[in-house]
């Protein structure tokens, strides 16, 4: 049911949020699924570094019975952009499809910080980030 509501809300969603969410998309949108898999990080951090408004999540999702995996994805205007499939989600289809857990979020002065201090797109907390 609460999938049903999120693509009720959907339907709602200015065209001026999406567009600006697809217009962020870097150039590796042509890059098929399976070489954009295990790059979440480098491919969130690279579109954040590329819009101040972009806001860098650190964290893990669970979808479908399957095992909770490390992630990372950007977040506009109540868009969530999701590097492996290279799709704008609304954030409550996001939520019930993907189950996130937020560890860390960075604006893009953090992520370009982040990224240089520690020569890498991420994870930058816990034992892989120092």
């Amino acid at each position: 049911m609460r999938l049903f509501h999120c693509w009720l809300s959907k339907l709602a969603v200015s065209s001026r949020s999406r567009a600006l969410i697809e217009a962020l998309v870097n150039p590796d949108a042509s890059v098929p699924f399976k070489k954009r898999l295990g790059r979440c990080y480098e491919l969130a951090g690279r579109l954040a570094t590329s819009n101040r408004k972009a806001t860098l999540v650190h964290g893990s999702i669970q979808g479908f019975g399957k095992p909770r995996l490390d992630h990372a994805w950007v977040e506009v205007d109540g868009q969530v952009w999701e590097p492996a499939s290279n799709q704008p989600w609304d954030r409550c289809v996001f939520d019930a499809l993907f189950n996130p857990v937020e560890e860390q979020r960075y604006d893009h002065n953090a992520v370009l910080t982040k990224s240089l201090e520690h020569g890498t797109w991420g994870p930058w907390s816990g034992a892989e980030g120092r």
